[in-house]
């Protein structure tokens, strides 16, 4: 299943840029750090979402402090499933994803329960920094969103995303990530996921990565990764361009979730997206700037 190792080729391309060079070439000079604050805050990043008229999750709570708590059983006794995140989290790290089990309890994707108590514990432990590094911050309950049944064919459990890469508002790259049993469900690659690349004509999976190396198969479910069709591939492009053109964020990666009935739905973006993608497809950032 392993091909070959990656990294040596992506060396040897003048294209590829290295870290060094995305921060000072890229990052510095395309982004204002005031700006950070629309990609680094969920919340300012889904109001500024929602006056340019983009698809995102829809927000059922906000809680800014602990007295918000009080009420949390009859806040969410009405959903019957939901999403727990930090607003200012990264990485994947403080999400929680529950659905009701019983009255007043909630079970998680990996099936440990939580209580009422358990659950304000959970959320006052991201209201205290547990997973913005120890700023204050607010949780969110969102809705849970359910993933096209095209795209979680190829994953193991978790939700799979797509990321696509722009810079001066062009096009750069983009990525179909998602998750294994390494990841614990999770789509990012630094904790295990798989990175595909895509043709950013097409819409078609052109090769994957797995820890470093190429592969063509799904470690854990052994489905195809390679020349599979992204579905609504030119509208998941359309909503990043337009992203990509009313942000002040001039080097910006954009993911994006397939729902399965809303079809694309934007997560978030980030001002400082990492360099995984490059080894996705085989390709250097520079190649296209």
């Amino acid at each position: 299943m392993l091909k070959k190792y990656v990294w040596p080729f992506l060396k040897a391309s003048e294209s590829i840029v290295g870290l060094n060079h995305r921060n000072f070439r890229l990052i510095y000079k395309l982004n204002n750090r005031f700006d950070y604050q629309l990609a680094n805050d969920k919340i300012k990043a889904k109001d500024f979402l929602n006056c340019i008229k983009v698809p995102t999750s829809q927000t059922y709570q906000i809680y800014r402090g602990l007295y918000d708590l009080r009420n949390i059983v009859d806040d969410l006794k009405n959903y019957a499933s939901f999403v727990v995140k930090p607003a200012k989290g990264s990485r994947g790290n403080g999400i929680l994803i529950l659905e009701q089990s019983e009255k007043g309890k909630y079970r998680s994707l990996s099936g440990k329960q939580y209580n009422p108590s358990e659950l304000k514990y959970f959320i006052a432990s991201i209201i205290f920094g547990k997973f913005s590094m120890g700023h204050q911050d607010h949780a969110l309950i969102e809705k849970k969103l359910i993933p096209d049944s095209r795209i979680r064919a190829l994953s193991y459990g978790g939700f799979a995303d797509i990321r696509i890469l722009f810079a001066r508002e062009k096009l750069i790259l983009a990525m179909l990530r998602l998750p294994t049993k390494t990841s614990d469900g999770k789509a990012n690659l630094h904790q295990g996921g798989i990175g595909v690349g895509v043709d950013l004509i097409s819409g078609i999976t052109t090769q994957a990565i797995f820890k470093n190396h190429l592969i063509t198969k799904h470690p854990d479910i052994d489905a195809p990764l390679i020349g599979v069709q992204i579905p609504d591939w030119h509208r998941l492009i359309k909503i990043s361009n337009l992203i990509a053109q009313k942000c002040p964020l001039k080097y910006i990666g954009i993911d994006l979730i397939l729902e399965e009935n809303d079809g694309p739905v934007v997560i978030e973006f980030n001002a400082r997206p990492g360099l995984e993608i490059q080894n996705a497809n085989q390709i250097g950032i520079l190649e296209h700037l």
